[in-house]
């Protein structure tokens, strides 16, 4: 692919941030540290031992942290891909694509959120800090400076290598593998908690038969399969009104600091997001939340 990752690009296969296998990109397959075989995206998850996964790009990462699929979804709609500090969706709605970085507070936006007329081709600030530098103007008409900057996504992500040992079976405790047929050591995660199973420890302990990779979502038990259910629900209800006694927790802390305005926690609200599923109005939402966060604990 044009403009793709080079040759040589160190890649690792990563779950819940376990290092299972790394490799290095050459031609159109991935090279094995270990066995020096060039492989597909498909084989490398296989040979990781993640067959059951079926998600190769997701769990793919390069050494800056970035996935197979953000590299492929990026490159398809046109973008620069850079690393730094900013973010890699739109503040307005939470979506990627092609996007405007504030110069200034590293928020990413969408030119049709801001109801740009047509981009800057320099240096440009969001209408937040244009207005504190008193130039809300120049931003709003896309005026560029004389310093020229490319439209890029800038990724925050990191993936870190744990400090011990974890994973395997859940049952043998064993991290053996068999990656290019389904047999009794061919390993399934569970959609909820995401322990890993070999098929055959499944079967030997009475937990489930399987016959072969399940093609929809698969629990490891009834209680994961009722969390699943409960938490999807509770997406699906939206926006709540917190109890009473929680609300009376809340007013008591405010009262404990001075801060209690009347009428202030007489409707705190509450909805469970997912960002998984991409539902349209999560994503504004998860984007104002971030945004909170960086500025918290940046």
């Amino acid at each position: 692919m044009p403009n793709g990752l080079p040759d040589g690009a160190e890649l690792t296969y990563f779950i819940k941030g376990q290092k299972l296998l790394e490799g290095y990109k050459q031609g159109n397959g991935i090279v094995c540290c270990c066995c020096e075989r060039e492989l597909s995206p498909s084989q490398f998850e296989a040979h990781a031992g993640m067959a059951a996964r079926r998600q190769p790009y997701r769990h793919i990462y390069t050494s800056n942290g970035l996935t197979l699929h953000d590299i492929a979804l990026s490159l398809a709609n046109g973008q620069c891909v850079t690393t730094g500090s900013s973010d890699d969706t739109c503040a307005v709605c939470g979506n990627a694509g092609d996007l405007l970085l504030c110069r200034e507070c590293s928020q990413a936006f969408h030119p049709s959120c801001l109801n740009l007329e047509h981009l800057p081709e320099g240096e440009w600030r969001c209408p937040n800090c244009a207005d504190e530098h008193g130039s809300s103007r120049k931003a709003v008409s896309g005026e560029a400076s004389s310093t020229a900057r490319p439209i890029v996504i800038r990724l925050t992500r990191v993936v870190k290598s744990p400090e011990f040992e974890i994973g395997g079976c859940a049952v043998c405790r064993g991290h053996d593998f068999s990656g290019s047929t389904f047999d009794d050591r061919t390993v399934i995660l569970c959609d909820q908690c995401e322990k890993e199973f070999h098929v055959g420890c499944l079967r030997e302990s009475g937990l489930c038969d399987l016959k072969e990779i399940p093609e929809d979502k698969w629990f490891c038990c009834d209680d994961c399969n009722r969390i699943h259910v409960a938490l999807q629900s509770y997406v699906s209800s939206g926006v709540q009104i917190i109890p009473t006694v929680f609300a009376n927790i809340i007013r008591r802390k405010y009262l404990e600091k001075g801060l209690l305005i009347d009428g202030a926690t007489d409707c705190v609200q509450w909805r469970i997001l997912s960002g998984k599923s991409r539902y349209s109005e999560h994503l504004p939402l998860l984007s104002s939340a971030a945004a909170i966060f960086r500025v918290s604990f940046s």
